[in-house]
């Protein structure tokens, strides 16, 4: 008896093939842990009237549909000039091409050795058995249940075509059309990788018509849904969501936990020119946003940026805007207590004006402007009562803990009544008002106080960079 044994990356068949018309036999598959590849490993013996064959001989390997007969199925594989030693030969990289070995295929093997007039067809072809996990199909199923399953190691599925990899419909209002669960302290639910580096190529693509539906929907001990875009070009995507209903969410991210550092969502880029989350409106009427952000916490943030780095032109949250009525960034506070609508902590520059935009009862909404200096002052304003043509006045204690009342400030007083006014004596507690010319006039008077800011007393017309050389993100446009 003449043996050949076929192997295969992943998948291994053990075959008895008779060169001179004896018979075969097939040995079960071990375990599976990747993904079966189109091409295989051939390694074989081969024995001529009961001694091994030396030299070097062509090969031919073909597909058909039937034992006998029937139809070739795939190109015929040639090797020529094969090295045979002591019977023993290998032939790496036999691909068939789209072959599903789930279906019937016969292994049809031809040879030719010096010397002989032709190739010799080795008899009978030998049928390549599936082992129980290398299956196609192409079928259907209805009714209740669970359609494919899978427990242990391994892959639930791996699928490949050339619309798609995996593709789940369903159709009842409560029904989930593909569903990924993991246990694992690094496992995904759902994980889907798309390596073309141009194209509208998805790694995980979801679809929803349902009112409260989602198109892509995942739960996992860390990522619900995880997108990874691999390519170094091009507008990639690492997750993109799309929703046309009037009222829905391309992206939607919860985090339920009531305590914690928990995020809906959370963007993060590496590269030196990226963003870590991008929003667009791209309407051109009506009040659509680009990125909206609600907190209903008492110390919560609808949005927060931070830029950690101690240098260079980055922003904690950029906004741009090309309307003559529009906003760069836009911030609104519904209480008119101590809540901010936009809230900067550090220094904020603008290259414009900064003003309270007020409603009158007259004439709408007004803007006022505030007031600039070469310095950084702040400023209180009061009123006072002048006895016997003199007045203490204390500066107000919470005032003073905001500015550096060891400098020199400056106070500006004004009489309500026919008596003139000088300051004789400024302290860090206090000041004091006389009445000109030794009078001792007894009335009111206000007083307006400029003192230099805390921390800020050196600080006067500081160089600043010119806006057009600053580094601003590119905003293009982005397809979904």
């Amino acid at each position: 008896m003449n043996k050949i044994w076929i192997f295969s990356t992943g998948l291994l068949l053990a075959l008895l093939l008779a060169l001179m018309g004896k018979s075969g036999l097939a040995q079960e598959p071990g375990p599976l842990s990747e993904p079966v590849p189109r091409a295989f490993t051939y390694q074989g013996q081969l024995n001529r009237d009961g001694a091994p064959v030396h030299g070097n001989c062509n090969l031919r390997f073909a597909l058909f549909d039937a034992a006998a007969g029937g139809n070739q199925v795939g190109p015929t594989l040639t090797r020529n000039g094969v090295t045979i030693s002591n019977g023993l030969f290998t032939i790496p990289d036999l691909n068939f091409g789209n072959q599903y070995f789930s279906q019937a295929r016969w292994l049809q093997i031809q040879v030719q050795c010096p010397g002989d007039d032709g190739y010799s067809t080795l008899s009978p072809r030998q049928a390549l058995t599936p082992p129980p996990y290398a299956f196609h199909w192409g079928g259907t199923w209805t009714g209740p249940g669970t359609g494919l399953e899978l427990y242990g190691g391994g892959i639930g599925i791996i699928a490949e075509g050339s619309e798609w990899g995996v593709f789940g419909q369903s159709e009842s209002n409560d029904g989930i059309a593909v569903y990924g669960y993991a246990n694992a302290s690094e496992g995904m639910g759902v994980y889907g990788s798309n390596m073309a580096s141009s194209g509208d190529a998805y790694g995980v693509y979801g679809q929803s018509y349902s009112s409260e539906g989602y198109g892509v929907y995942g739960q996992a001990p860390f990522y619900g849904v995880q997108g990874r875009a691999t390519a170094n070009s091009g507008v990639t995507q690492g997750v993109s969501g799309l929703s046309v209903s009037t009222s829905g969410r391309g992206v939607y991210g919860f985090a339920s936990a009531t305590t914690g550092h928990a995020y809906g969502v959370e963007g993060r880029t590496n590269s030196s020119e990226g963003i870590g989350v991008y929003g667009q409106a791209t309407n051109h009427t009506g009040s659509s946003v680009g990125v909206f952000g609600t907190a209903n916490a008492n110390a919560g943030s609808g949005v927060l940026g931070w830029a950690s780095s101690p240098t260079g032109a980055n922003y904690g949250v950029y906004g741009e805007t090309s309307s003559t009525a529009g906003y760069g960034i836009y911030g609104r506070a519904a209480s008119s207590t101590a809540n901010y609508g936009v809230y900067s902590f550090g220094n904020t520059g603008a290259t414009g004006t900064k003003s309270a935009v007020v409603e009158t009862q007259d004439y709408g909404w007004r803007h006022l402007y505030a007031v600039e200096s070469p310095r950084v002052l702040f400023e209180d304003v009061g009123s006072a009562q002048l006895i016997n043509g003199r007045a203490v006045v204390i500066i107000d204690p919470t005032f003073a803990q905001t500015v550096n009342l060891d400098e020199p400030y400056q106070v500006f007083v004004t009489p309500l009544g026919d008596c003139g006014l000088y300051v004789s004596e400024k302290t860090a507690a206090s000041f004091t008002v006389n009445a000109l010319d030794g009078r001792t006039c007894s009335l009111e008077f206000d007083y307006r106080i400029i003192v230099t800011r805390l921390g800020y007393e050196e600080l006067r017309l500081a160089p600043a960079t010119d806006p057009a050389l600053l580094s601003l993100p590119e905003l293009g446009e982005v397809q979904p």
